[in-house]
């Protein structure tokens, strides 16, 4: 019995150490949480278990929120190019000193970010 319990501690980690390395540890951490609730919701449903209504509808928005999380990633490789480079190309480029207007203001990251946006 010990033996099964560590190799099942075994192939949590490192399933859990692949899902981060091809995703995110946010991905891992909703994942957990999406089945922690799935986990309570299940038990109340066919166990009988006993949960309040704060609790159905707190481990229930928690799924919703976890299934809206999973569509957005989807789609995420959809959008238009200036919204999937946006802040990355702006950061890139640094901000350099000689790029100050006639009345002395520095406007170069206001305009960076118009042709960038």
């Amino acid at each position: 019995m010990f033996l099964l319990s560590g190799l099942a501690g075994l192939g949590v980690n490192v399933f859990s150490f692949v899902i981060v390395k091809h995703t995110s540890s946010m991905t891992l951490k909703t994942m957990t949480m999406a089945r922690n609730g799935a986990l309570v919701l299940a038990s109340a449903v066919f166990m009988g278990e006993t949960i309040t209504t704060l609790e159905a509808v707190g481990y229930s928005g928690l799924l919703f929120f976890f299934a809206l999380y999973t569509i957005t990633k989807s789609n995420e490789g959809n959008l238009p190019k200036p919204f999937a480079r946006g802040v990355a190309e702006a950061e890139k480029q640094p901000l350099a000193k000689d790029d100050a207007d006639d009345d002395g203001s520095n406007t170069s990251a206001g305009s960076r970010c118009r042709d960038l946006c």
